[in-house]
């Protein structure tokens, strides 16, 4: 009985190891064969292709709040200043105050 259970995790064990080294000889391979042909194209003259991970992305159009005391940056699209409230036209905003009905729940 203990024999038999010896044998069925040892042969878990040999599986996962063959696999593993599959995987990793693989991957070795494939990594040894691109150095490889980068070296033979950089003797023969082949140009090497320059490609980015990351897309290259472009900073968004700010505007600055007209306010003398705020002058937070904010995007190009903006109605409001995100810091100060104000119009993004120079015009100024008064707040309003809305009257809001609040119910608790009672379970």
């Amino acid at each position: 009985m203990i024999f038999g259970k010896l044998i069925v995790i040892t042969l878990f064990a040999i599986v996962a190891i063959v696999i593993f080294t599959l995987v990793l000889g693989t991957w070795i391979i494939s990594r040894a064969a691109r150095t490889a042909t980068r070296v033979i194209g950089g003797m023969v003259g082949v140009p090497q292709p320059r490609f980015s991970r990351y897309v290259p992305v472009s900073a968004p159009a700010t505007l600055r709040c007209p306010q003398p005391r705020c002058h937070a940056e904010n995007l190009a699209g903006a109605r409001f200043c995100r810091r100060c409230g104000m119009v993004m036209n120079g015009q100024a905003v008064a707040a309003q105050h809305v009257r809001v009905r609040r119910r608790a729940a009672m379970w």
